[in-house]
């Protein structure tokens, strides 16, 4: 298998490219068969805190099964002359990944009033000793020119 700097004649495509020979017939059967495992089980807790179980309330790792197998099988048709050759490579995978997502505030997403006085979206300061916060201006890169802010 070839992952970088491989020869021109294998084209622009990006990733890898896979050679692939294989033997020529012969007059016995042959195969073989493989299985990769890869469970939750095996896998260590990372860097990072694992969620925790909301029933137990302790922490569990996200849940990963995946099973990759496959087989060959291949031999003579008429003895001397003509060959069968066949494999199969198969996949089954079970993920239950954690996932993270922030849900706009109502200035951000444009519905409170002070965003639609802004004409949308309305990014605040941190409040003053009073409660009150107050639009930060946004200013536009290319022009120069800053948002109306009420």
């Amino acid at each position: 298998m070839e992952t970088d700097n491989y020869s021109a004649e294998y084209g622009r495509s990006a990733g890898a490219v896979v050679n692939v020979s294989i033997r020529s017939g012969t007059n016995q059967f042959h195969g073989k068969a493989y299985d990769y495992l890869r469970n939750t089980v095996f896998n260590a807790i990372g860097p990072f805190t694992p969620p925790s179980n909301p029933l137990t309330g302790k922490p569990q790792k996200p849940v990963l099964i995946r099973n990759q197998f496959g087989g060959t099988f291949g031999g003579p048709i008429w003895k001397d002359h003509l060959f069968f050759f066949g494999d199969y490579e198969g996949m089954r995978q079970v993920v239950h990944a954690v996932n993270q997502a922030t849900v706009p505030t109502t200035d951000q997403n444009g519905t409170s009033a002070l965003a639609k006085a802004n004409g949308g979206y309305t990014f605040l300061t941190a409040p003053d000793k009073n409660g009150n916060v107050s639009a930060v201006s946004l200013n536009n890169p290319l022009t120069g020119q800053s948002t109306p802010t009420a």
